[in-house]
């Protein structure tokens, strides 16, 4: 079976982080921030309609929402602007968060909020890449109500 993990700087460093630092821990919001994404690089199976099993994560964070987004495709590239393009090349373009969510739709799979173990059975294909937004909720004032 076929596996990523994600677990060091690097890894994250290697994606498209907007609003974000890398840690030791993984990805978290600036200082102050109240939204930020991630987008991996593509992961290549190597193998052609490859039916991906799981993916886990913690999120360790109190008083953060979490936005999952799984895109999965056969081929790495897609025609963009008129020419094909890598779908490497779309995600390390200068564009926002939504502008490349947008652009990369036709590819979305799956889509989940605050899961920590999410079952991908239904995902088949070679390359597979994620986008995560990390979301502060502010505390409520029953989160200060005196006990």
């Amino acid at each position: 079976m076929e596996y990523f993990v994600f677990n060091k700087p690097m890894d994250y460093q290697r994606g498209y982080l907007e609003n974000l630092v890398c840690t030791e821990h993984g990805i978290q919001l600036l200082k102050g921030g109240q939204k930020g994404v991630f987008f991996s690089r593509v992961l290549d199976s190597g193998e052609k309609e490859m039916a991906w099993h799981r993916m886990t994560c913690v999120i360790p964070v109190f008083r953060t929402g979490v936005h999952f987004w799984i895109y999965s495709a056969e081929t790495n590239e897609m025609m963009w602007n008129g020419a094909i393009t890598s779908i490497e090349r779309i995600l390390q373009e200068q564009l926002t968060a939504a502008e490349k969510r947008k652009i990369l739709s036709p590819f979305l799979k799956k889509e989940f909020l605050n899961e920590t173990d999410v079952l991908l059975h239904d995902i088949k294909g070679r390359y597979i890449w994620f986008c995560i937004c990390l979301l502060y909720t502010s505390p409520s004032p029953r989160d200060y109500a005196a006990s």
